[in-house]
């Protein structure tokens, strides 16, 4: 299983843009008030056409639709 949490949303972006993924959606969970809980900006899950969890050689549409989740700060 593929696991992006943790990491940069920008990055997991152009990594799935660089594997052909056309149809990718960020979404911020405005869910932090202090940095100490998370970093902004980390990816808390990833969505392909709603699911997660799904092994790393699954395959799938490049133009089915993905969606980072990432914590950031409330506006």
């Amino acid at each position: 299983e593929i696991n992006y949490t943790k990491k940069e949303d920008k990055v997991v972006k152009k990594e799935l843009e660089e594997r052909g993924f056309t149809n990718i959606k960020t979404q911020g969970l405005q869910d932090l008030t202090t940095d100490w809980m998370a970093q902004d900006g980390n990816v808390e899950k990833v969505t392909v056409d709603g699911e997660t969890g799904f092994p790393s050689d699954t395959a799938f549409p490049l133009d089915i639709e993905i969606v980072i989740y990432y914590h950031s700060f409330k506006k």
